[in-house]
């Protein structure tokens, strides 16, 4: 089964961090310059297993 989450919306106003998703993928728990520093955010907030994303500067289309 394959899902496609579209989250250009809830990370529109997020650049050059560290965002810790719920699992979800609903809603920002945790953001950070460091992937450690979103980790405990998210931990804090009360999730204990984020889906953890570097959002760059800007977004643009890459093949991999």
């Amino acid at each position: 089964m394959t899902v496609n989450y579209d989250l250009s919306e809830l990370l529109r106003d997020q650049h050059e961090c560290w965002v810790a998703l719920n699992p979800e993928q609903t809603k920002i728990v945790g953001r950070g310059e460091t992937l450690v520093d979103a980790e405990a955010e998210a931990r804090e907030n009360g999730v204990n297993d984020p889906i953890m994303i570097w959002v760059p500067e800007r977004w643009q289309t890459a093949v991999y």
